[in-house]
Parts: C-alpha cells; sequence; structure tokens
C-alpha cells in the first residue's frame, strides 16, 4: 500500500531552468495536473532556444525570435499565478524566468488565451452578437417586448372616474316648486315664493339682509352686484305691490318674474 507521501509525490511536479547561472538546488513543484506540459518537438532550432524543462528533461519553456523581437512561450501559465508564486520559493522560479525579458525591451504582449479562449468571450448571446443580421434580430425582439410591457401595464391601469363639479340647483328648484304652484293658478304663492328666494340669493350670495329694503338697500346690492339700481328699485316695487293686493295678477306676476330673471342674468349668480 503506497504511503500519502509517495502519493503526494506522483502528483507534483517539478520545473527548473536551464541557464546554469539560474539554476537552483531547491526544487520548484507544484501539481502534476496544473503544470505538466511539454512542447514534443521544437521544428526550427536556429531560431529557437530551450530555457525551461520539467522534471522528465522535456522542454516546457522556450524562446522563439521572431524579426525584432521574441516570443516565450510556456507550457504551464500557472508558473506565473499567485497560486504557484506563494508556494515555497516558487517566486524565484518567477523572477529568474521574466529576467529573460532584457530591461532594453519596450513592449511586452502578454497573452491572455487561457483567460477568455481563442475567439473571445463564450456567453450565450456571443453568437447573436457575432452576426450582424441576428444582432438587429435580438435588438428588435427587446424593443418590442419593452413596449408590449409599457403598453399592457398602460391598458391594465385603473381608470379615475370624472367627478363633476356640484351644480346649482336653486334656479331648477324654483322653477319646479314654481311650475307646481302654476299649475294651480295660485299667483300670490308663487310671486310670494318668487320674492322669498330673490332674498335669500340676496342674503346667501350678498349678505345683505332684507329688513331695510330702503336706499342704502339698493346701493349696497347695486355695488356687490354689478346690477342697475333701477332694476332693484323696480324688483322691491313689484313685491310691495304683490304683498298689497289680495289677488295678484298675471301680468303683475310676470313682471316681478321678468325683473327677478334679469336681475339673476346680470349678476351671473
Amino acid at each position: 500500500m503506497k504511503s500519502f507521501s509517495s502519493i503526494l509525490e506522483e502528483d507534483t511536479t517539478y520545473v527548473s531552468l536551464v541557464n546554469p547561472a539560474l539554476a537552483s538546488s531547491v526544487k520548484y513543484s507544484f501539481k502534476r495536473s496544473a503544470g505538466y506540459g511539454y512542447f514534443d518537438s521544437i521544428k526550427k532550432f536556429d531560431s529557437s532556444a530551450i530555457l525551461g524543462i520539467n522534471q522528465d528533461s522535456l522542454p516546457n519553456f522556450v524562446k522563439v525570435r521572431f524579426g525584432e523581437g521574441f516570443f516565450l512561450i510556456h507550457t504551464a501559465p500557472l508558473c506565473f499565478s499567485n497560486y504557484f508564486m506563494l508556494y515555497a520559493n516558487n517566486k524565484d522560479y518567477v523572477a529568474k524566468a521574466l529576467s529573460y525579458i532584457s530591461k532594453d525591451v519596450e513592449t511586452v504582449y502578454w497573452d491572455e488565451y487561457y483567460k477568455s479562449g481563442r475567439e473571445g468571450s463564450d456567453t450565450p448571446l456571443r453568437f447573436f452578437l457575432s452576426n450582424t443580421f441576428l444582432s438587429w434580430a435580438l435588438w428588435l425582439t427587446v424593443a418590442i417586448l419593452l413596449t408590449y410591457v409599457f403598453f399592457e401595464m398602460k391598458r391594465r391601469q385603473r381608470i379615475i372616474p370624472v367627478i363633476e363639479p356640484l351644480r346649482n340647483t336653486t334656479l331648477d328648484f324654483v322653477e319646479t316648486v314654481s311650475s307646481v304652484y302654476y299649475s294651480q293658478h295660485d299667483n300670490n304663492i308663487i310671486a310670494q315664493k318668487k320674492s322669498q328666494f330673490w332674498f335669500d340669493h340676496v342674503r346667501q350670495y350678498y349678505y345683505i339682509s332684507k329688513q331695510n329694503t330702503d336706499d342704502a338697500f339698493v346701493q349696497q346690492l347695486q355695488r356687490k352686484s354689478g346690477v342697475p339700481a333701477p332694476l332693484i328699485k323696480t324688483i322691491l316695487l313689484n313685491i310691495r305691490r304683490a304683498e298689497a293686493q289680495p289677488k295678484v295678477t298675471d301680468s303683475l306676476l310676470m313682471e316681478l318674474t321678468s325683473s327677478i330673471d334679469e336681475f339673476y342674468t346680470i349678476s351671473k349668480t
């Protein structure tokens, strides 16, 4: 039965640099599954150089010249991760590997291949967004859905009831009552009710009492209502005539009604 140390030893791989000046007596190790890659062949030896090997002496770190620059290619990119550098003395390996980049180098390109993949992001929408027509179809569908939701919310909003303002039913009441008395042809009662409602109207809207219907009453009512004084005097005269006669004639009732209606029209109340 294998011991835990032997199992751990089998699951561990080591990397090292071939340059004697960068060699170390301490092994740089990490899990085999994370970094046991290597180059099985190198085609252009004249423009390539092996910089590092794994525990089986297979090349895993090479330098390939290209134009006026060069590529540094490593089969175990996890060697440059925090996980690797924070273990034991592995930070020395990273420092020595990066020392191949001369201080005279002005531009360094770092390849992010293993971060996002060969062709960029692998999101579910990548296929749609990579095609112009599918992209337009996608955004058009989103716009239609948003428009539908907006109008659906607006359509289902509770209807606000229209509240009509209260109307003045005083004149309607007077006309109704008058028609009742008119059907009975009782001119005295009709004249009395018209006079009573007119005085109530003056008291309610102009705050003038009917106790003294003298010239002061006329002038005060003229100033507040805008109705000419002769018309107010005519109304008062017709009221006194109706009260004095035992039987109000049709002509007197017509004069009283006409003068009061004219007052309402001019005062607009």
